[in-house]
């Protein structure tokens, strides 16, 4: 340890360098234990001397660094072996209770018209009874209409004025959002990973946001 400080002190400076070797708590965590340790060593007699004298410095042997890693690496596999398995059981168990929670609030609240200007799935007649609402036919969500045409990082010639801008005939159709949904606990806890991966997350935030409010 002794030959380790001095080149370290050597090479990178004791006070007042970048790397100086009193910079940080660290380093005077070192010199402290290196100058408590000292004093025993003149109060031993010549083969403890010798014997100290050869631990000082035997952080320095390659043989001895190599041995080190080598039991440092098996101590992390031993601790680390059976922590990533209940990790994963734990993080499951968790986003499946989410994912549950997801389905019970909006399962099935997230469909909408691929047309914007239609809100409603169903047009029922007025007073019609409510035993026939469920074999009325999805009257507002049928048909064509007129979708525009966007291009990412593209400038789309027309698209400020409403008679200019490019348009294709597209079939209505009442779906759920493109990349996820909350219909059965599948779903969800993909829609979670997703969340997780912080990728796509905004999407279901707004999604969420403008069809059940905050």
């Amino acid at each position: 340890m002794t030959f380790e400080l001095l080149l370290k002190i050597i090479a990178n400076g004791l006070f007042f360098t970048p790397k100086a070797v009193i910079s940080d708590v660290g380093g005077v965590m070192t010199m402290f234990i290196y100058f408590v340790n000292q004093p025993r060593l003149p109060n031993m007699d010549a083969p403890s001397r010798r014997n100290q004298l050869i631990r000082s410095t035997s952080n320095d042997i390659p043989s001895n660094e190599a041995s080190s890693y080598l039991y440092s690496s098996a101590t992390y596999q031993k601790s680390c072996t059976g922590i990533f398995p209940r990790v994963t059981i734990l993080m499951i168990v968790v986003m499946f209770i989410f994912a549950s929670f997801g389905v019970q609030i909006v399962g099935g609240k997230l469909a909408a018209c691929n047309d914007p200007t239609v809100l409603s799935r169903v047009c029922y007649p007025f007073n019609l009874p409510v035993t026939q609402k469920m074999f009325f036919p999805q009257e507002n969500c049928t048909g064509i209409f007129w979708q525009k045409i966007f291009v990412t990082r593209l400038e789309v010639y027309g698209k400020n004025d409403e008679e200019m801008h490019p348009k294709i005939l597209v079939p209505r159709v009442w779906t759920n959002p493109r990349n996820f949904n909350f219909d059965h606990v599948g779903n969800a806890m993909l829609a979670l990973f997703e969340t997780l991966s912080y990728k796509g997350w905004n999407v279901i935030r707004d999604i969420l946001y403008s069809r059940q409010g905050p």
